[in-house]
């Protein structure tokens, strides 16, 4: 084995074990009906989660007035004003955040996205030896 192989290894094993630090993202005013799309491999925020992708879980703290739709692998979240949710188990390369009100922008500060990439859990570890 050479020494790159043995070092992505080693890394992928801490990964495995740890997991990753959260990913911390506030999103800019999004206008009313838009929806951006956040790619982990080029958006300038996520730089440092680039090195764990994908990621497996993903929360998004909607304290605004309005309404959200989050999309990840082409399933569609609903998430009303002031409410809070959050997936796991599911490999995030990408996903879409949607405005839903059709006359308001989201403010600024209001919406916090947290990213990570989970540590392996015994039973994940066992079911991915299988």
């Amino acid at each position: 084995m050479d020494l790159i192989s043995s070092i992505q290894g080693r890394r992928k094993t801490r990964i495995d074990r740890e997991g990753s630090p959260y990913f911390d993202l506030y999103p800019a005013s999004i206008a009313a009906g838009i929806a951006v799309n956040y790619d982990i491999d080029q958006h300038s925020e996520l730089t440092e989660a680039r090195k764990y992708a994908p990621l497996d879980y993903i929360q998004v703290i909607n304290t605004d007035s309005v309404a959200l739709e989050l999309r990840v692998k082409q399933q569609r979240h609903y998430i009303p004003a002031g409410a809070i949710i959050s997936l796991t188990d599911e490999a995030i390369w990408s996903f879409q955040l949607k405005n839903m009100d059709s006359s308001t922008s989201t403010t600024v500060g209001k919406i916090h996205i947290v990213l990570q990439r989970q540590p392996l859990s015994e039973d994940k570890a066992i079911r991915r030896k299988v």
